[in-house]
């Protein structure tokens, strides 16, 4: 998500936006340690950070891909949101378990935390491949042919279109394609890039 709004090919500024992230999650645990061990509470911090956490879930499901400034605020607070759970879900097994397992809970703890990112990371990715993969296709040929684009010219512009490892950049995309696909323009490169984001907006 990060790489895709506003569909940055910029690397200096998809790179602000991840650290827009972790230097607030890096200051927020000094916070939150200072906090939990001077007044021995563990619970609030932990509450707080995992309400700030579902706010700023629910926020990401209604995430469109011209949110690119509005991000950076949504980062500092998913940073802020990750502080309490990283510093103190493993104070809090220590606590609660009794000491002949506490080395098996603090096993089990940084273990379950481990498989659950793995696992929720492969769901993630196959959720969003499978509905780009189904749909990218078929929304750029249709918008590509609306603009004026001859139905035989779909082939080549969507293996250019899929060249690379980030988002198309239009004036680049319009260079190459000029060469390939006869009478191709901008109006058309623009219609077909502004579908591929589309669909990708919707994951």
């Amino acid at each position: 998500m990060t790489f895709y709004l506003e569909w940055d090919t910029d690397s200096l500024r998809i790179s602000i936006r991840q650290l827009a992230y972790f230097f607030p999650t890096v200051l927020t645990s000094v916070l939150v340690i200072w906090y939990s061990t001077r007044f021995k509470d563990i619970k609030t911090p932990l509450v707080l950070c995992f309400i700030l956490f579902l706010v700023v879930a629910c926020t990401y499901i209604g995430t469109k891909p011209n949110w690119g400034n509005a991000q950076y605020g949504l980062n500092v607070l998913a940073g802020i949101d990750q502080a309490g759970p990283l510093t103190l879900i493993l104070v809090a097994t220590q606590f609660t378990a009794p000491h002949a397992y506490l080395s098996t809970a603090t096993g089990l703890a940084f273990s379950s935390r481990a498989i659950g990112g793995a696992f929720g990371t492969a769901v993630l990715y196959s959720i969003i491949n499978g509905h780009v993969s189904g749909n990218y296709n078929n929304a750029v040929a249709r918008a590509a042919v609306a603009a004026g684009l001859s139905p035989d010219a779909i082939a080549p512009l969507l293996v250019v279109m899929k060249q690379g490892n980030g988002p198309p950049n239009k004036v680049v995309l319009m260079s190459v394609l000029s060469q390939i696909i006869p009478g191709i323009n901008t109006t058309i490169v623009n219609s077909a890039v502004d579908a591929g984001h589309g669909v990708w907006g919707l994951c």
